[in-house]
């Protein structure tokens, strides 16, 4: 039996070993296309993004890597280089400074698809590139993308969209462009600094997903099916305050291209977009009020958008009220941010009136150590706090409270706050 026993495990060892082997070669011929497509695309932006890139597992935190660091965190095996994150760096697509060199990091799985996974690494390529560029990784709020009405104008603006292209005729296209627009241009005047907000998101990961979707390389028809399959699924995102801007510029940019190509190239920091794809397009700057949308939303199907944000309202307004006695009304732990870093899920955040945003799934690193939280944490309007529910237990340097976990650094601890409101906070020894 015991024989037998070894013989098994070493079997199975044999099959881990194996299995490694082949994903380290698989990665290698990722690294090797990536690099071979950021030549081909180098025109793009007149620069060539490929760069160091770290592929990590949330789970394990195993890092795979087309670059070894300055810092030794990693060891070369066959072509490539791997090691472990230290858990004080949050994991998430995105551009980060580590051990000594700029990267840019997606997590694992990627897409099974070549298309697909193409598309990923480029938009995160973009953003380790964008500095270089003259862009400015900027995330403001547009919690008025979480009202019925920011929605609605936001959804009519999408479905012009997916109307223009699949329009089979330039002078159709012209007219859903122009619509899309007009959309936008209710929202901008109906909700105040929105024009601003939007745009510097769209700015920061509109062009992104450009870049993405450009590398991907996919063909005109194809092109046509994915953006319209594409804008028909995000209709059910929970949350557009910042999935939108992953949208929008990839379709303009996409319909721009056959007779603008290279028009990413004259975008600036200042550039504002709707007057930009005005000009771009040849469209007139048509005005509109709210009043109207039943009549000229009628062939973006504006009934039933309407129907789905009104069932929708219902729900939130009840999500919000439970929110805000949970992280506002009652007792709670309010964490101060002071070089904090955050990975979170985009998708499912949503603003809590003008307290902040709410975010279903968040992980925050800073002095007083490690955040994660999968049922909800409140960062403010300003991001110099995060609220989670009451703490319930500590164990040592961890404190645990309703769907949250906090593991605290050495010197940290958590307190009542000696205002008397009852709340909680987390206070550094000796201050």
């Amino acid at each position: 039996m015991k024989k037998l026993s070894g013989l098994i495990f070493g079997i199975f060892l044999q099959a881990c070993c194996l299995a490694q082997e082949s994903f380290i070669d698989t990665v290698t011929a990722w690294f090797k296309e990536i690099k071979q497509i950021c030549h081909q695309t180098r025109t793009l932006w007149n620069l060539d993004l490929h760069a160091p890139i770290l592929l990590v597992d949330p789970e394990s935190r195993q890092i795979y890597s087309n670059s070894p660091d300055s810092m030794g965190v990693l060891q070369k095996e066959g072509e490539i280089f791997t090691g472990i994150l230290p858990p004080e760096i949050n994991i998430a697509n995105t551009a980060l400074e580590w051990s000594g060199l700029h990267w840019a990091m997606v997590m694992l799985p990627l897409p099974q698809g070549t298309t697909q996974r193409i598309h990923l690494i480029g938009h995160e390529l973009f953003h380790r590139a964008q500095k270089t560029l003259g862009f400015t990784a900027s995330n403001p709020d547009n919690n008025h993308l979480d009202k019925k009405d920011g929605r609605i104008l936001l959804r009519l603006e999408l479905e012009a969209l997916r109307k223009a292209v699949m329009s089979p005729t330039q002078e159709e296209l012209k007219r859903h462009i122009s619509r899309a627009l007009q959309f936008r241009s209710i929202r901008y005047e109906t909700f105040f600094g929105s024009a601003s907000s939007e745009n510097q998101m769209e700015l920061n990961e509109g062009l992104a997903e450009f870049t993405g979707f450009m590398f991907s390389g996919r063909r005109s028809f194809d092109a046509r099916k994915y953006f319209s399959d594409r804008i028909r699924l995000f209709m059910n995102t929970g949350s557009f305050t910042r999935s939108f801007a992953y949208e929008m510029i990839p379709v303009y940019g996409f319909l721009l291209n056959p007779d603008k190509k290279g028009w990413n190239l004259g975008i600036r920091p200042s550039t504002n977009f709707i007057d930009y794809f005005r000009n771009a397009f040849g469209v007139p700057s048509e005005a509109g009020r709210r009043s109207s949308l039943p009549q000229i939303g009628r062939d973006y199907s504006y009934a039933r958008i309407l129907a789905e944000e009104t069932a929708r309202e219902t729900e939130f307004l009840q999500k919000t009220a439970l929110y805000s006695h949970r992280l506002i009304d009652t007792v709670h732990l309010e964490i101060s941010l002071i070089n904090m870093s955050m990975s979170f899920d985009y998708t499912s955040q949503f603003s809590l009136n003008n307290e902040g945003t709410v975010y279903q799934k968040i992980r925050i690193t800073d002095e007083w150590g490690i955040l994660e939280a999968e049922e909800g944490a409140l960062v403010n309007s300003n991001w110099s706090k995060v609220h989670v529910s009451c703490p319930l237990t500590t164990e040592g340097n961890t404190i645990t409270g309703q769907g949250w976990v906090l593991t605290l650094s050495e010197g940290f601890s958590i307190e009542k706050d000696p205002s008397g409101s009852g709340n909680y906070n987390i206070k550094k020894s000796g201050e």
